[in-house]
């Protein structure tokens, strides 16, 4: 084993195995098959499986998780959909899956060009076995290891050292909290880029300027603007910073030599950024943040050297106390934190030493910028112009600078370290330990944060376990850096304690299987075997991610992105979405102007939606439940009484949720047809079998015209009864004159039943027998494995042709899209047969779609076809949303599309028989970006492969 170890101790191999092994070891537990899988994958877009009835039953590693969903919806569907076109020699530009169609390589968090991806991603689509995943997790944590550890070295720092960078790097709070996100996958290689600043600062080699242009292209091309921007900006700086106060000479030309790095990165990133810019000018921005600023306490200036400091693990209870959500993931851990602490406190002593030493203006330069980061993430200062802009607003109060806090703070410490080695200074470390425990003991405001240890608190009184253990990892560095003599050995153990403090940090799970879809498909693959491409499908109770649909290749009109398409994001607000819409559509506002109800809503057909999911009944999901509404109107003061659902069994309804005892009355309108009102009491059925009490009664009663048409009870005991744990049923009625509409009381008393009575409770349904029958009418159960799915027999095919055109607009110039709102309000009995298109003054024309024969028709993703013929002219309707670089050819010769019923593409279609009708996505931005890509890659292999003169 000696001899193995000489013959390699000055090769790279020790370090590779140690960048490897690392990662692999502390994210085991986390990927194949243990616990970091679909189960912790609850929706981004609500709380419950994509494909289970059961809610999510979290284990340990699951509770800690920040957007979990983001391992769905960002990696998987994207590489299926990007692979599958690649197999067929194809680029991947267009999705028809998601929404009606978007432009996947305008989709910034597509990924589909990041070539590290592109080896698992096709082992991926071959086997769908989710391994290859997980490797590829695990393979972003090696990368980032190794380009720790080289960046460091570069400065001429030890290797242990190093490993020491390299494993505080990849265990920072933004990997170990969300080791899915898809922004990874420009953060690790930001070591990677640094390496090759320096390399070419330090060593003055052209060459470095291609790989490093390449490198910053490499992460452009993972996507994510909002963590672009932070890579760009630290390049930017970076490479300033050496160029004017590192460098003696030459300042001017290493500074253009940065500004030409940046812009090789920035332009083999092109692919992506120009159609996304594209993008955003034919698009609309829907996902605001939620966070504003706010006041910023002072205890939060005193922490930015990081809360995790006192090695706080329960981070569920630390977000509800902190007061930016952002904490966990600017985790970096007790020793950097504490190191970086002396650092700060002793800054005055390293200027002293800028002349003599070039290491300790960069010293400075990470431990400025680390500070300014934490200030600008912790919302004590703005310096980015683009917060402005709609589309970043994320970036306020956001995670998108972790990853560079986590790198600056890192490469501070150990650079700080190294010059500690050389001369440690008693005073300062000594200063900087004191320093420490003054912030902790002053910490009074976290103190009910800090998980409590019953044992530790017995003798050390408030102080909890977890905040004993940071002191004594405290106290260990500060005796080891003052008494050690050998930095070697100081150094493994620092190492050794950051690996502790890693196992200490990372969340603990059992051995908990994962559900996930590849391994056994859920029971929406049914939809697989059936004529799926010319229509769509769209999932209740968040079956469905969005985009999740093209792990299947189905179809599910739901999207899930920073922009939509501007048309349809107007039509979805306009005909289909409702106020708090955003378990249907994905809309974050809350300025829809329609109700969702999918019962009578032809714009909901014309979507083509043939399929509809749903765990259970769909009946009280697709009403618009007016009485709910009208009763929370009548008591918006009553606290007690709001809108909420219940799920028993199979069965989920919107409920009038409140707490016995109640008493709730209110004039209720009766729809002309209506004959009997149906009711759902019932107990949430979390309390069931809990001994809360012995029940509550509830009791309807329906006044018409002073006479009490019908009164019910039904009484619910669930502590001693498990059969009550279901639906109830009150049917009222009949009602008179049924078909007349007319106004009625409606009264609802909810009675606790004894002393101890549980009050949980909730009038759920309030479905009329017509709206019940408009239900069976339109949808029809096809498949009952695990969850329902219904086929909508109204639904309009993807491609149809109308019967009638209606023109809008004049002077080749778009007409508001309120116009067109307007007008297909006034056609709306006969929208899914007209044709209302915006565009160039033409007159209105009849057709006859009977004469209409179609054969061969292909649905892709970059291009459909299909044969034609007619003895007329006729006018073609494709459901596929409208935007700029789809073009149509008719026997290869090229007509034009139209932007029709607001969102969707229209054509004419001359009389012939068997004309070949292509489709096509031919985006010219998209070929311009490619072009300007290829050019920069090219420069880059050129400026390396060139000979150096001299």
């Amino acid at each position: 084993m000696s001899k193995f170890f000489n013959k390699h101790k000055k090769t790279v191999l020790l370090e590779i195995i140690v960048a490897v092994l690392l990662p692999l070891i502390f994210y085991f537990n986390v990927f194949f098959g243990k616990s970091f899988g679909f189960e912790c994958a609850n929706g981004v877009m609500g709380g419950n499986t994509p494909f289970q009835q059961e809610g999510i039953k979290f284990n340990e590693y699951c509770k800690t998780m920040i957007d979990p969903g983001a391992y769905v919806w960002q990696h998987p569907p994207h590489w299926m959909e990007s692979s599958r076109q690649m197999f067929d020699l194809k680029i991947p530009k267009w999705s028809q899956n998601i929404g009606v169609g978007f432009p996947l390589v305008a989709n910034f968090q597509s990924t589909v060009f990041y070539l590290p991806l592109m080896p698992f991603s096709i082992l991926f689509s071959i086997t769908k076995n989710l391994l290859f995943l997980d490797l590829f997790f695990v393979t972003r944590y090696i990368i980032a290891s190794i380009g720790m550890f080289l960046f460091i070295r570069s400065f001429k720092i030890s290797k242990e050292l190093s490993w020491f960078a390299g494993l505080s790097y990849f265990s920072i709070g933004y990997f170990i909290y969300l080791p899915n996100i898809a922004h990874h996958n420009v953060d690790i290689l930001i070591p990677f880029i640094a390496w090759g600043i320096n390399k070419l600062y330090f060593n003055k080699n052209p060459k470095w300027i291609g790989l490093t242009g390449i490198l910053l292209g490499l992460s452009m091309l993972g996507g994510m603007p909002e963590s672009s921007i932070f890579v760009l900006f630290f390049v930017g700086l970076y490479s300033t910073f050496l160029s004017f106060f590192y460098l003696k000479n030459n300042s001017l030309k290493y500074f253009l030599y940065g500004l030409f790095i940046l812009l090789l990165g920035l332009g083999i990133g092109a692919i992506i950024y120009l159609p996304g810019l594209e993008f955003l000018s034919n698009g609309v921005t829907t996902h605001v943040s939620g966070i504003n600023p706010k006041s910023v306490s002072w205890k939060n200036v005193i922490f930015l050297a990081m809360p995790e400091f006192f090695a706080l693990r329960n981070v569920s209870e630390y977000l509800t106390k902190i007061d930016f959500h952002i904490a966990s993931v600017n985790h970096v851990g007790v020793i950097i934190s504490y190191l970086y602490i002396i650092c700060s406190s002793t800054f005055i002593f390293w200027i002293k030493k800028i002349k003599n030493n070039s290491q300790i203006l960069i010293l400075l330069f990470f431990w400025i910028l680390s500070l300014v980061l934490l200030l600008q993430q912790y919302g004590i200062i703005h310096f980015f112009f683009f917060e402005k802009l709609p589309v970043f607003k994320q970036t306020i109060f956001t995670k998108y600078s972790s990853s560079l806090i986590g790198f600056s703070m890192i490469s501070t410490v150990v650079i700080f370290l190294n010059q500690v080695f050389k001369k440690r200074n008693y005073v300062l470390l000594l200063s900087g330990l004191f320093i420490s425990y003054a912030i902790f003991f002053a910490n009074n405001y976290y103190q009910d944060v800090i998980l409590s240890s019953h044992y530790i608190k017995k003798y050390f009184g408030f102080i909890s376990a977890n905040a004993f253990y940071a002191l004594i990892i405290v106290f260990i560095i500060t005796s080891i850096l003052i008494f050690l003599r050998n930095k070697k050995h100081i150094a493994y153990i620092l190492l050794c304690l950051a690996l502790i403090e890693a196992y200490i940090y990372f969340p603990k799970d059992g051995d908990q299987m994962r559900r996930d879809s590849f391994r056994e498909p859920p029971s929406f693959t049914y939809l697989l075997n059936k004529n799926y491409k010319e229509f769509r499908i769209f999932g209740l109770d968040h079956i469905l991610f969005p985009n999740l649909s093209t792990i299947y290749d189905l179809n599910d009109i739901r999207i899930l992105d920073a922009i939509w398409p501007d048309r349809y994001f107007y039509y979805i607000k306009e005909f289909f979405a409702e106020p708090n819409s955003l378990q249907l559509t994905g809309i974050r506002e809350h300025n829809a102007t329609k109700s969702a109800n999918l019962i009578d809503n032809p714009y909901f057909d014309l979507m083509s939606v043939k399929y509809i999911i749903s765990y259970g009944d769909i009946e009280s999901k697709l009403i618009n439940n007016n009485i709910i509404e009208t009763f929370l109107k009548n008591k918006k003061n009553d606290s007690n009484i709001v809108a909420s659902s219940f799920q028993i069994g199979n069965e989920s309804k919107n409920i009038l949720f409140q707490h016995a005892p109640g008493d709730d009355a209110a004039k209720i309108i009766k729809p002309i047809g209506a004959k009997f009102l149906y009711l759902y009491p019932a107990i949430s059925p979390g309390i069931f079998n809990i001994n809360k009490g012995n029940g509550v009664t509830f009791a309807a009663k329906v006044i018409y015209d002073k006479y009490i048409i019908d009164f019910q009870t039904v009484r619910i005991d669930p502590a001693n009864n498990r059969d009550d744990q279901k639906w109830s049923v009150m049917k009222l009625g009949p009602f008179p004159q049924s078909d007349e509409s007319y106004s009625f009381d409606l009264e609802l008393i909810t009675d606790p039943n004894g002393d101890n009575s549980y009050d949980q409770s909730g009038w759920g349904g309030f479905i009329w027998d017509n709206e019940q029958m408009q239900i069976n009418q339109k949808y029809q159960l096809i498949n009952s494995d695990l969850m329902n799915i219904y086929e909508n027999k109204q639904a309009v095919p993807r491609l149809h042709f109308v019967k009638k055109t209606i023109f809008i607009g004049k002077n080749n110039s778009d007409v508001e899209y309120e116009n067109i709102i307007k007008l297909m309000n006034e056609y709306r009995k006969e929208i899914t047969d007209i044709a209302i298109v915006d565009g160039i003054n033409n007159e209105n024309q009849d057709f006859d779609p009977t004469q209409v024969i179609i054969s061969e028709s292909s649905f892709e993703d970059n291009q459909l076809s299909f044969k034609y013929s007619s003895s007329q002219p006729q006018y073609g309707v494709l459901s596929d949303a409208y935007y700029p670089g789809w073009n149509i050819y008719m026997n290869g010769v090229k007509g034009k599309i139209d932007p029709v019923n607001l969102a969707f593409r229209g054509f004419n279609l001359p009389a012939g028989h068997n004309i070949k009708v292509e489709m096509k996505y031919e985006p010219t931005v998209f070929y311009i970006g490619k072009i300007i890509s290829l050019i920069s890659i090219g420069t880059c292999l050129i400026i390396i492969f060139k000979k150096n003169k001299g």
